[in-house]
């Protein structure tokens, strides 16, 4: 939507640069504002195209959430005695 308004509002300029006849008073304000505004719309389509690639796709995955799997009771049990039997044994 921003990039038809840029556009659209170019031509616009353009049209009016090239076929005024003459500038009154108020027109350069008019030309000052519309360049303005197309300063503006120029920084909201370059950032609304921030880390798309070529292809499309997004250039990072998104982030995986990072889940602590939970200590098996099992395994820790497991684990004590192992090392209960390997520290005996020395």
């Amino acid at each position: 939507m921003q990039s038809a308004l840029f556009f659209l509002l170019l031509a616009a300029l353009a049209y009016h640069v090239a076929t005024a006849p003459d500038f009154g008073l108020r027109e350069p304000g008019l030309l000052a504002w519309c360049c303005f505004h197309l300063a503006l719309l120029s920084g909201i389509i370059r950032n609304s195209w921030f880390g798309v690639r070529q292809t499309g796709r997004a250039a990072r995955p998104a982030p995986q959430s990072a889940t602590v799997p939970a200590e098996q009771p099992e395994v820790a049990r497991v684990a004590i005695a192992q090392a209960a039997e390997s520290g005996s044994a020395g």
